[in-house]
């Protein structure tokens, strides 16, 4: 009986620990293209995001299907993967942190990525890694997919900022 027991038990705690979601709580976007890294803790356009939302997450409705919600997703997943990005991009890592709550202690960079986008071009991209510490798997990783339009609208024009900032202290300095 304690065999079942301890097995029970370890086997609870696992799943627990793979399915607690917390809120996203601090989003980090650096490169060696900016002068410091970018920290939001906004909670408007932290609550625009969730690393939980796309392909093979969601919750089971009535006859066991998964109903996907993509509303706060930073990948537009429906737009599909993108075979090869444009040339001339910038690439950014981009470090998603969760909490318990918003103001909480902040968990370890629960979910990390890359984005690629030039200021001269209108799309822009993640790519997914085909590995993580966590376990958030939506059946399309390892490939670059299209930016979602609520990332393009509230985070990239911060990138953007930030960018020519870096790129004008850049040129100050060479003129030197």
């Amino acid at each position: 009986m304690l065999p079942r027991l301890s097995l029970l038990l370890v086997t609870t705690l696992a799943v627990s620990a793979a399915t607690a979601k917390g809120v996203t709580a601090q989003i980090v976007i650096s490169s060696d293209a900016l002068a410091e890294p970018i920290v939001i803790t906004d909670p408007e356009i932290l609550d625009r995001f969730s690393i939980w939302q796309g392909p093979r997450s969601g919750r089971r409705v009535q006859g066991g299907e998964l109903e996907t919600d993509f509303s706060r997703a930073f990948v537009d997943f429906p737009a599909g993967v993108v075979e090869s990005l444009p040339p001339d991009m910038v690439e950014f890592t981009v470090e998603f942190y969760e909490a318990d709550t918003r103001g909480g202690e902040l968990w370890d960079d629960v979910y990390v990525v890359e984005y690629a986008m030039n200021p001269g071009v209108e799309d822009a991209f993640f790519y997914l890694p085909t590995s993580n510490r966590h376990i958030i798997i939506h059946g399309v990783e390892g490939n670059w997919l299209h930016a979602s339009d609520s990332w393009e609208e509230s985070v990239r024009p911060l990138i953007e900022r930030a960018f020519f900032v870096g790129i004008h202290q850049t040129l100050e300095r060479s003129g030197d």
